[in-house]
């Protein structure tokens, strides 16, 4: 009779137990789907407010613009060689008096002083300038390089060095003055867009050179084939030095066939036969021009 009983009691317990642990996980349920509805609306009202933000900073940035007496500069190339080149400057202002004397004020870079040319005065308040211009010497060589030096458990290699060189553009800042009975009002400074004369004498160089675990060397590198440039690549190759700086080895660069495409593309893959101090890569244009950046050492 007890036994029964018994029975019935733990029947009657783990019915309990069921229904209590159905309950709450029903709850539990419950509770995840309001958290997931609330992480949800968190994540609309962020987004709403983002793009209310971004609204509000275009809608500052325009007003910033009509209420700006003056517009930014318009570079036109007139004149361009290896040895000098000449831009026009334009420009227009909203607000100025008759009298007004306008002058252009420019600097090479971001130092020094800035050097005042007066401006002609053109139709609808536009003003422009003659600026001669130091055409760029050398190409802007982007190199990146890395170097193995272990291996890991895994079996990677390790990349223990790496230094990548991004070579400044040509760049002047400027801004706009305008003089009238005394008072003088500047413009922002702001830099003045010189890429034209850059690309029109060289092509922008990227290389890519990565010094194996076993010392082996591979590289790529590529360039904008344009007619357009006044230097044009000859060959490409990578060169060995010793402590005095003196050529021990050279590897060239595949001269493959690539006439048809826009971009030109080397490679080279060397193993190099003796020790070495220094790395160069060096780029040979016509008229004997010769650029070489150091790589490692």
């Amino acid at each position: 009779m007890f036994e029964k009983r018994d029975r019935r009691i733990i029947f009657v317990c783990l019915a309990i137990i069921i229904f209590l642990s159905m309950s709450n996980s029903a709850k539990m349920k419950e509770m995840q789907n309001r958290i997931n509805y609330l992480q949800s609306e968190i994540s609309n009202i962020s987004m709403q407010v983002s793009n209310e933000v971004s609204g509000i900073r275009g809608i500052v940035a325009d007003m910033r613009e009509q209420e700006r007496w003056w517009t930014p500069a318009q570079v036109q190339v007139e004149d361009l060689s290896k040895d000098e080149a000449v831009v026009r400057v334009k420009w227009q202002l909203r607000d100025y008096q008759e009298d007004s004397r306008i002058t252009f004020n420019y600097r090479d870079g971001n130092i020094g002083e800035f050097t005042e040319i007066e401006a002609d005065k053109k139709s609808n308040g536009y003003f422009t300038v003659r600026l001669p211009i130091d055409p760029p010497k050398e190409p802007i060589v982007n190199l990146q390089f890395s170097q193995e030096s272990s291996v890991a458990s895994n079996g990677h290699s390790v990349q223990v060095e790496e230094k990548v060189l991004d070579e400044p553009e040509l760049s002047y800042e400027y801004y706009i003055s305008s003089q009238t009975q005394g008072s003088i009002r500047n413009s922002d400074v702001l830099s003045l867009n010189l890429w034209e004369i850059t690309y029109g004498i060289f092509s922008p160089i990227n290389a890519d050179i990565t010094i194996l675990q076993n010392g082996n060397i591979r590289g790529m590198f590529h360039w904008a084939a344009s007619d357009d440039s006044y230097y044009k690549v000859q060959e490409v190759y990578l060169e060995a030095r010793n402590a005095g700086n003196v050529s021990q080895e050279r590897w060239f660069f595949d001269d493959a066939d690539l006439s048809d495409r826009e971009v030109k593309v080397l490679h080279i893959d060397v193993n190099p036969g003796k020790d070495y101090h220094s790395l160069y890569l060096v780029i040979k244009y016509n008229e004997g021009l010769t650029v070489e950046r150091r790589i490692n050492g």
